[in-house]
């Protein structure tokens, strides 16, 4: 065969993308021409930024092998060519779904390389620094785990910006309007401002990925200065300073010498409502992902009116690892209504008590309660104080969702285990047979997965357990719940075709391993 056919050939093999991508790992590949190669995902420094993706070095000796020594954590990756606003492009992949990284090293192991779904990652099982080579001649990843975290050797940091964010300071985590500091000098930048009782930390740019942190997690900041003036600038751990004590401060960063210095200048916070008149409402909901129904606002979480005084509700039951802010009213026009919500930035809900901590209640910024750990908690808001007290009660608890029919004319699969993948604007559709059941019928990857009759994020169905398998016996438990959270997916074990049978009116699964 001559090259021009054989390189046709190729070209046939690889665009033939009817439906589930064909594994090409034959001799017949051609190397991979680039002159960049990139990582991006969040176990890489700069997360899921396909724009603004984490960067591999060419070796100087041989143009196709690329290699990243670096801190990688936790999480799954992929490669890209080239930094990128679209998504339709082609990945570098591992050869299946979630091929593993961590101390135990990988050979000369095949890759693929193919946009569109499935959506192929690897995943990194241990913290560390590792080496990265890819071999784009041969088509092949080897993997070394180099140790753990090393606190960098101080350098100069060159930059004409810096910023700093956090849950201390006004803008809290919305790195994207992170504040600016005044570049003084060379490597001197200063800032003066009001903090809030909270976390802090420095960035050079509007993005995540390397920041400047302490040496250690929450070192303090306080009346009486900085616990220790010494910082790094890493991507992980992902640590932060603590400001323990709210008032007006002047920051100094030194980035030649990687130290802060700070000084406390009391005060009051610019910020800070004046007395305002209670808050007339019969009914109080929250909304958001720490919330059994998510973003939903026809299905918010009420909160209970106290029989003695008409203005103190509470709320005591599951709060889910993510963010919620409070409305007098339910409804999916929310966005545009003043809601109650933390003061001077997002606040982290925590096993910690919160005290009477005072709220506001405006349109904008769009501030956020946090919660950092799932469990069961009383909320107590008081719209005469315009306070929260928050307490922790412990762990998740069971919830019983009553069982109504999902009235919807479409349904689909979506997931690492659905050809379409995660993509919830393009999900993978399920046959309507009769009014409430829907037939799947057609290849499952191994992986993840849920579904849902709208293509949008929020109330899903899901197994009551989560990880609960689908494989060559069927499914493990035939009932399902249609909720936001808990983030609950089936687990498919076993690549191959399947006839899943969803019964919306008594929310049941069925599912039958065919080959």
């Amino acid at each position: 065969m001559s090259q021009v056919l054989m390189f046709f050939f190729t070209l046939c093999v690889m665009s033939s993308c009817e439906g589930e991508k064909d594994l090409i790992v034959s001799d017949f590949k051609s190397p991979i021409h680039t002159k960049e190669l990139y990582l991006v995902g969040d176990a890489v420094p700069t997360g899921w930024s396909f724009e603004d993706p984490t960067p591999m070095q060419c070796s100087e000796t041989d143009p196709y092998i690329f290699v990243y020594k670096g801190q990688l954590h936790e999480g799954e990756f992929k490669v890209s060519l080239a930094p990128t606003s679209s998504l339709d492009v082609d990945f570098i992949r591992p050869i299946y779904y979630g091929q593993e990284i961590g101390k135990e090293p990988l050979e000369a192991v095949k890759f693929q390389m193919h946009a569109d779904n499935p959506d192929e990652k690897w995943l990194v099982v241990a913290n560390g620094t590792y080496e990265l080579t890819f071999n784009l001649r041969d088509w092949t990843l080897s993997t070394e785990y180099l140790g753990e975290f090393v606190q960098p050797e101080v350098a100069p940091i060159e930059t004409e910006t810096l910023y700093i964010v956090g849950s201390a300071t006004s803008i809290g985590w919305n790195v994207g309007n992170a504040l600016e500091t005044a570049k003084k000098s060379k490597y001197i930048f200063e800032y003066e401002c009001w903090l809030n009782e909270g976390e802090l930390r420095a960035t050079t740019k509007r993005a995540w990925g390397y920041h400047i942190r302490p040496v250690t997690d929450h070192v303090k900041i306080g009346k009486d200065g900085i616990e220790n003036e010494n910082f790094m600038y890493v991507w992980d751990p992902d640590i932060n300073w603590l400001v323990t004590d709210p008032g007006n401060y002047h920051l100094t960063f030194d980035l030649e010498n990687w130290t802060l210095k700070t000084e406390f200048l009391g005060g009051e916070n610019p910020d800070r409502p004046s007395d305002k008149d209670p808050i007339e409402t019969s009914t109080l909901f929250m909304v958001g992902d720490a919330t059994v129904n998510g973003w939903n606002g026809d299905a918010m979480t009420a909160l209970t009116r106290d029989a003695s005084d008409s203005h103190v509700f509470t709320y005591e039951g599951n709060l889910y690892a993510g963010e919620f802010k409070v409305y007098p009213k339910s409804g999916d026009e929310y966005p545009s209504w003043d809601a109650i919500r933390p003061l001077g930035g997002n606040r982290p809900i925590t096993k910690t008590d919160i005290t009477e901590e005072e709220f506001d209640y405006s349109l904008n910024p769009d501030y956020k309660w946090v919660v950092k750990d799932a469990g069961k908690y009383r909320l107590t808001l008081n719209l005469s104080k315009w306070t929260m007290s928050c307490s922790y009660l412990g762990t998740l608890e069971d919830i019983e969702i009553p069982v109504n029919p999902i009235e919807t004319e479409e349904f689909f699969i979506l997931g690492d285990a659905a050809p379409s993948g995660w993509d919830i604007y393009n999900p993978t559709p399920v046959t309507r047979v009769s009014k409430y059941i829907f037939v799947y019928d057609g290849h499952l990857n191994a992986g993840r997965m849920r579904a849902t009759p709208v293509k949008d994020w929020g109330i899903h169905v899901r197994p009551k357990s989560d990880n609960s398998p689908i494989g060559i016996n069927g499914v493990a438990s035939s009932g399902f719940i249609y909720t936001a959270n808990p983030d609950y997916n089936w687990n498919v074990e076993k690549a191959g075709n399947y006839k899943l049978t969803f019964d919306l009116e008594h929310w049941t699964i069925k599912a039958e391993y065919k080959d």
